[in-house]
Order: structure tokens, then C-alpha cells, then sequence
């Protein structure tokens, strides 16, 4: 790399680094900006795309230090564990122009791991869990609801806080992996539309009516589920909770294949995207989380779309 070349890229790593650490003193200070941080790794994704590791490193270093200056050490670790490591992942595999669901699968495992290394560091210098964390917060909410008269709601619902506590423990691990997979999505598409706009040249991406998952999910989810069977009859692990959370899990990555299937139909109805918009919220709103998931299980098993036959010339 030439000297100029050198240079600009340690201009651009400068001048990421103050985003970046603006994003991140934003989120602590001005509350209704902390989501801002979900989208911390985007700066470090750019910069990877375009130079190397090498400024992706110098500028989670400088970001990471300057944010510990501002708030506090552990702050910055989040920061560069979090923003930099997470973003250099999902970097790396568009640079070196790997398909988006290696870049979003692999930043998602770097997600989960941040995610598990700043609560060990976390309950390390705290000697609070995340655990106890949040039962704090539950006790502390379940009594202001008794406070506030509602007493008699818990009470004819049947709803006790160690119920509330006991669901928590139990889907916990798969909602650290669903976070993490939404956290590396969610950087992975704010980073492309920069980096398009910006007129870089990168791979296209699919569009998501065409997403499908592995055509031998299927025989993983099954050997997962008689792993999980096996381990509750062994005692190996608690049943009920490995359970929940393969199901869990399962519920959400079917989710995503059903919910490309109805992009699909919109597309083939050529709705407005109001419409889209509306039809979207009232699957939530709907709670049709697992009748959406039950429709990509059933579309992974038939290929309703045909798209494994596209790709397979047939």
C-alpha cells in the first residue's frame, strides 16, 4: 500500500473512530439514542470492507480509549469487543465476497461470544449475574404493579414471580443466540445500504423473498432433538430446559423462511408496500409467530418456491 493509500486509510480509521465513539457516549447519555448501539459494529464493518484488519483494529484500540475516557472502562471493552471484533468478522466475509449468510451466521457466533465474554466480565468485577440482574428488576416490577393495585390480576392469572424467573432461566441461552443472529443482521444491512450509497462495489444481495434455509436443516433439527430426548433420560442436562430452548430456537429460524415465503406472495401480488408494511405488523400483532414458522418448516420439506430446483438448474 502506498504511503497516500496509507494515509487516507488512517484518515478514514480517525474518522470512524469519532463516530464511533459518538454513537457510543450518545447512547449513555442521551437515553432515547442508546439504541444506537445496536448498530455499533456498522463503522467497523466499513472500514474492513475497505482497507484491511490492520485499521479495523487501530480504530476499535482508539474507540474502545476514547469511550473508556468519557464513561468507563468497562464501556469501552463493550465497544471493542462488541462493535469491533463482531464488525471485522462481518467485514472480513464481504470483502472477500462470501455469500450474506456467511457474513450474518458467522457474525452471529462472534455475537454470541461477545455476548457470553462481557457477562463473564460483567458478574467478574460486579459478582452480579445476569440472573440475579434481571430477577432484581422482576421483584422490583412485580411490586409496583401490587402497588399499584393489580394484585388481584397475578392472582386470578395464576402468574408467581419464581414462575417468571423459572421461564427466564429456561430460555435465556436461546434468546442470547436469537439476539445475537438479530444484532449481526441488523449491522449487515445498515452497513450494506451505507456502503451502497456510498457507490462501493459489493456483492449483491439476495433479496429476501428468495431466502431458504439448508435443505438438511431438517435432519439437523431431528438429530438435535433426539440428542436433547436422550440427554433429559441420562440426566445429563435439564430436559424441560434444553427443550425449550431447541424449540425456541427452531420457532424462530422457521419464522424467517415462512416470513420470506409471504414476501414472496407480495411480490407475486405486487402489493403496495403499505400494504406490506400493515400485513407485517399484524402478524405480530396477531401473534402469528409460530403458524408463519409452521409454513417455512412445511416450505423447507416441499420447496414451494422452487428455489432449490433454480439452483440446481432443474
Amino acid at each position: 500500500m502506498s504511503s497516500n493509500r496509507e494515509t487516507a486509510a488512517l484518515v478514514e480509521a480517525a474518522l470512524l473512530t469519532a463516530i464511533t465513539s459518538i454513537l457510543a457516549i450518545a447512547g449513555i447519555y442521551i437515553p432515547f439514542l442508546g439504541y444506537l448501539m445496536f448498530i455499533i459494529a456498522v463503522p467497523f464493518i466499513i472500514l474492513m470492507v475497505r482497507h484491511n484488519w490492520k485499521y479495523a483494529v487501530i480504530a476499535t484500540i482508539a474507540s474502545a480509549v476514547l469511550v473508556t475516557f468519557v464513561s468507563f472502562p468497562t464501556y469501552g471493552i463493550y465497544v471493542a469487543v462488541l462493535g469491533g471484533f463482531v464488525g471485522m468478522v462481518i467485514g472480513y466475509f464481504i470483502k472477500n465476497g462470501k455469500d450474506s449468510s456467511y457474513a450474518i451466521f458467522y457474525g452471529g457466533l462472534a455475537a454470541i461470544v461477545s455476548f457470553i465474554a462481557l457477562l463473564s466480565l460483567m458478574t467478574l468485577i460486579t459478582g452480579v449475574t445476569l440472573s440475579s440482574m434481571v430477577e432484581e428488576i422482576l421483584a422490583a416490577s412485580y411490586k409496583m404493579t401490587e402497588s399499584m393495585g393489580f394484585e388481584e390480576v397475578f392472582s386470578q392469572s395464576g402468574i408467581q414471580l419464581n414462575d417468571m424467573l423459572e421461564l427466564f432461566k429456561m430460555i435465556l441461552p436461546s434468546a442470547l443466540i436469537i439476539s445475537a443472529v438479530v444484532f449481526a443482521f441488523v449491522n449487515y444491512a445498515v452497513a450494506n445500504i451505507i456502503m451502497r450509497r456510498a457507490g462501493m462495489k459489493i456483492g449483491s444481495p439476495k433479496k429476501f423473498s428468495e431466502f431458504v434455509l439448508p435443505s438438511n436443516i431438517l435432519t439437523g433439527t431431528s438429530i438435535i432433538l433426539i440428542l436433547a430426548y436422550f440427554s433429559g433420560k441420562m440426566n445429563i442436562v435439564d430436559s424441560q430446559m434444553l427443550f425449550m430452548n431447541v424449540l425456541n430456537l427452531f420457532v424462530y429460524i422457521f419464522f424467517i423462511q415462512g416470513l420470506a415465503i409471504v414476501f414472496s406472495y407480495f411480490e407475486k401480488r405486487n402489493l403496495k408496500r403499505v400494504m406490506k408494511i400493515i400485513i407485517v405488523i399484524l402478524i405480530f400483532l396477531l401473534q402469528m409467530t409460530l403458524t408463519i414458522a409452521i409454513l417455512g418448516w412445511i416450505d423447507n420439506i416441499f420447496d414451494f418456491r422452487k428455489i432449490r430446483k433454480k439452483k440446481l438448474g432443474v
